[in-house]
């Protein structure tokens, strides 16, 4: 996939033809959109949209990748749905933990209107976060923050890296069952443990 990058307006040649291509070109344009100026978003995100063959505009009508207004939150709330925080901006940066604070003061103003629960529960972004947001987000009242990591929960996982089981309609009802049963949790950890060993063994460490 060839693009500009608007920052320089050089030529960015991306290789997305595996999944581990994709997810890095994915973080690079995702950096890229992070240092853009608000009005310079759109037109990027139209432009990256036509190299890989879609119709921007009709994205853009099917809401396909909008965020919910506050009707729908507030529908959601009156439906019994549980509603948490999950920052302002929709963006942290690891370089300035400090900023995950006014995220955090910011989503919990605008939703309080809108949500009668508890509002401390958090969702970093992109599953974007380091240990240095930890104290921020105990000071300001988070009880427990989760990752985008597959995986299960146990007695001693830190309480601001949680690790989640992710359900959509990529996930077939046999990989659900497997994941909340925890068979694939247990398929997980012994083929990190068999990994180990075998380099253990064959490196002679």
């Amino acid at each position: 996939m060839y693009m500009s990058d608007p920052n320089t307006a050089s030529q960015l040649d991306y290789e997305i033809s595996n999944n581990s291509a994709k997810n890095e070109a994915a973080e690079k344009v995702r950096n890229i959109v992070w240092g853009l100026h608000e009005d310079q978003i759109e037109s990027f995100c139209r432009h990256v949209v036509k190299e890989l063959g879609f119709d921007y505009d009709q994205i853009i009508k099917t809401r396909q990748f909008s965020f919910m207004n506050y009707d729908e939150i507030s529908e959601a709330n009156q439906r019994g749905l549980d509603i948490q925080l999950h920052t302002d901006s929709h963006r942290l940066n690891k370089n300035a933990p400090e900023e995950i604070e006014t995220e955090i003061l910011s989503n919990r103003k605008k939703l309080s209107p809108y949500a009668n629960s508890s509002l401390e529960h958090f969702c970093y972004p992109g599953g974007v976060h380091c240990s240095a947001m930890y104290s921020y987000l105990k000071k300001n009242g988070v009880k427990s923050a989760t990752l985008v990591d597959t995986g299960l929960v146990k007695p001693k996982s830190n309480r601001y890296a949680l690790k989640r089981i992710l359900d959509g309609q990529n996930v077939s009802q046999l990989e659900f069952e497997a994941e909340m049963s925890g068979f694939l949790e247990l398929f997980r950890e012994s083929k990190r443990m068999i990994s180990g060993w075998l380099f253990r063994f064959f490196s002679g460490r």
